[in-house]
């Protein structure tokens, strides 16, 4: 095995390895200088020869230590340009392992981690990008049939969200299946973080609530079980305090004793709606 440079002669400032097999070169590896000198950088370049024997650039290693795959100029340290697959270990094995993509953790004091970034193509003009899908495979019938993967979530150009359907029309579209929030057990609390969950109840009996979270647009539901009549009233410091009027239906009154009451609560703006039910 020789090695030579574009000239067919010793290498000087690069050459190459060619690889042949039934007569005909089939492979080829390149390097080569940046520019020519002694302090300048280096590249690696790794050919193969498609159906025709015509040979192409398939993966290139630049003086920067950026690899291209299907890409000869790699914008980053790893540059892939076509359709691309990426696999955990054990594929198409009884035992496939699964596969982790995140940034690079950090270390130190109070250091922030680092975004993850996930792109759909650009489009031109009206055109728009792609959308962003979302594929799993629900479980089929026994056997070694594979599972056929479908759509469970996607992301449009526009960025509505839809899960269970690939046309999101809103911001969110939730097609078939419930939408579930966590029902939280305050305890006897009067202190009440929505934070904690959208749905919460609590073993205390009416009278002054303080609410945190309570966010415009946000819809809230309370269910008081404390034994003792008394009404309900309500405030908020947290996140805001702006929230300054309660707004009953029907007007705000006692509860009744050794009942369960509910409030039903959305806010607008700087008001919150508050329907209440008592007697239960």
């Amino acid at each position: 095995m020789a090695t030579f440079n574009a000239s067919g002669t010793a290498s000087g400032n690069g050459g190459w390895i060619p690889f042949s097999a039934a007569g005909a070169q089939r492979a080829e590896i390149d390097w080569g200088a940046d520019t020519t000198g002694p302090n300048t950088g280096g590249y690696f370049k790794f050919l193969t020869a498609n159906s025709g024997g015509t040979m192409t650039t398939r993966m290139t290693v630049t003086s920067a230590g950026n690899v291209g795959i299907g890409t000869s100029v790699p914008a980053g340290m790893l540059h892939v340009a076509g359709a691309t697959s990426v696999f955990g270990a054990g594929e198409a094995s009884a035992t496939p392992g699964a596969a982790t993509i995140r940034g690079a953790n950090a270390t130190g004091s109070n250091i922030f981690g680092s975004n993850l970034t996930i792109q759909a193509s650009n489009g031109t003009g009206t055109g728009g990008s792609g959308a962003i899908i979302f594929q799993t495979a629900p479980v089929g019938g026994s056997g070694a049939t594979a599972n056929t993967l479908a759509t469970s979530m996607t992301i449009t150009p526009a960025g509505n969200v839809g899960i269970g359907t690939a046309s999101p029309n809103t911001k969110l579209t939730v097609n078939g299946g419930q939408i579930l929030s966590t029902v939280f057990n305050a305890g006897s609390s009067t202190s009440i973080d929505w934070n904690n969950g959208n749905v919460q109840y609590t073993s205390a009996s009416c009278g002054a609530i303080t609410l945190a979270n309570t966010l415009e647009g946000g819809a809230y539901t309370l269910i008081v079980t404390g034994a003792t009549s008394g009404t309900c009233t309500f405030s908020q410091t947290v996140p805001d305090s702006t929230m300054a009027t309660y707004r009953f239906s029907p007007v705000n009154a006692a509860t009744t004793a050794s009942t369960t009451s509910t409030y039903t609560m959305i806010r607008a703006g700087n008001i919150l709606y508050i329907s209440w039910i008592t007697g239960f």
